[in-house]
């Protein structure tokens, strides 16, 4: 199989539909592009921040399960196999190009940018020189390649030229039409236009609202079907499964992975039914951090578990309620909580829900204790042979790990303990 060049658009924070907000409104271009693309109508992130989101795109792996905080956070595609590790290992080079984040994609993709950006104007956010970065990289660009280009948010018109633009240069250069193409959102962001209270005095990376983790999300490789949409919903760790079933190394998948190829809901032709009780979990934090929530969100109900108190309700009332719940079919501005109904149908949605909350919580917490008493031997074994301060205290750097699983140890408790009092 012919080894096709793939390229990643990220669009920083822009919900799925038009709005007054030209910042973080859908472009106008997305509109355009869907007549020659696949396009998913119904796209969650995986967290609602860009480092985060990044991160499980690049990984198929889910954001909370990528670090403990955001200190921690070294996401360098080792320990977590990413994206662009698995296509290096099949002959590929890879490139990545942000205005904003840099610092993040050449830690990741181990690529520095800064010769290609000789003669441009210093880069500060919300700048826009992503094609310039571009058009001096592409001649010395190594097919096949892997591209991610990544860029932020400003004025709607701006952006929409900047991204019209980038897909431009590189059907001018002949490299659009062969070549496996996404393009997407790292997050939404949330809408002016919906009034909740204090709840625009929030960053955006703390809010689980659907305009904040729901996507724009396009797709297009040789033979796909322009302008088909598909009403599945399917969510960001589904990325690296497609592109890797669409080159023809599925079996590469790593078991960190946790998404699945979107090439079967596309070869039906995007029927709502293939996944009727799919749940998609969605984290503002990592698991370690306060001000944590959690967001379970299905095809027509969301749960959402506020870890910490006080809490900012997501109806934008402060409130002691550790839980909320909403039926999107007829509260799509999530405005009415649920979670004290007596409803039958609408219990019984919430004991689903509150289970795969609890069931994904304790596979986090397992997946953090393996990773963290890994560490520790990685530890011993970089300290073995060496003097000095290295070999002072030793034991302290493993008691160190030892106390960061004790402690997610400690806050999985809480979850559960409140588990036992309050959903029973």
């Amino acid at each position: 199989m012919k080894k096709r060049n793939v390229i990643i658009f990220i669009i920083d924070g822009r919900r799925t539909y038009k709005s007054e907000d030209s910042k973080t409104t859908k472009l106008d271009y997305m509109y355009e592009f869907a007549k020659e693309s696949i396009e998913f109508e119904y796209v969650s992130c995986s967290a609602p921040s860009t480092a985060m989101s990044l991160s499980a795109i690049l990984s198929g792996v889910p954001s909370y399960y990528l670090s403990k905080t955001f200190v921690n956070l070294t996401f360098n595609g080792t320990s977590i196999p990413s994206l662009n590790r698995i296509l290096e290992k099949n002959g590929y080079s890879s490139y990545g190009i942000s205005s904003s984040f840099g610092q993040f994609f050449r830690e990741t993709m181990n690529f520095d940018d800064s010769k290609y950006r000789l003669g441009i104007k210093k880069t500060l956010h919300h700048t826009y020189v992503n094609n310039e970065i571009l058009k001096n990289l592409l001649p010395e660009m190594k097919e096949p390649f892997f591209l991610m280009m990544h860029y932020t948010r400003g004025d709607h018109d701006v952006v929409d030229n900047s991204v019209r633009e980038g897909v431009k240069i590189l059907k001018e250069r002949g490299l659009f039409e062969d070549s496996v193409f996404l393009m997407t959102c790292d997050h939404g962001y949330p809408d002016p236009d919906i009034k909740r209270k204090d709840i625009d005095k929030l960053g955006h990376d703390l809010v689980v609202t659907d305009d904040n983790i729901l996507v724009p999300f396009y797709i297009k490789y040789p033979g796909s079907v322009n302008g088909l949409k598909v009403k599945t919903m399917v969510t960001h760790l589904d990325i690296v499964p497609t592109i890797l079933d669409l080159l023809g190394i599925y079996d590469q998948k790593p078991e960190t992975a946790k998404g699945n190829s979107l090439l079967n809901i596309i070869k039906i032709g995007g029927k709502r039914a293939i996944y009727p009780n799919l749940k998609i979990r969605i984290d503002n934090r990592y698991i370690n951090q306060p001000g944590r929530i959690t967001a379970i969100r299905g095809p027509e109900y969301k749960y959402v578990y506020y870890h910490d108190k006080p809490i900012l309700d997501v109806g934008g009332m402060l409130s002691n309620a550790k839980e909320s719940f909403y039926d999107l079919r007829k509260d799509p501005r999530e405005q009415i909580n649920l979670i004290g109904t007596k409803n039958r149908k609408y219990r019984k949605e919430i004991e689903e829900f509150r289970e795969f909350f609890r069931k994904s919580e304790n596979e986090a917490v397992e997946y953090q204790k393996a990773h963290l008493k890994e560490r520790r031997f990685y530890i011993l074994r970089q300290l073995k042979g060496r003097k000095g301060d290295y070999m002072k205290n030793p034991c302290n750097i493993l008691k160190d790990a030892k106390r960061q699983i004790n402690l997610v140890i400690y806050r999985i408790g809480k979850v559960f303990r409140f588990s036992y009092t309050a959903f029973r």
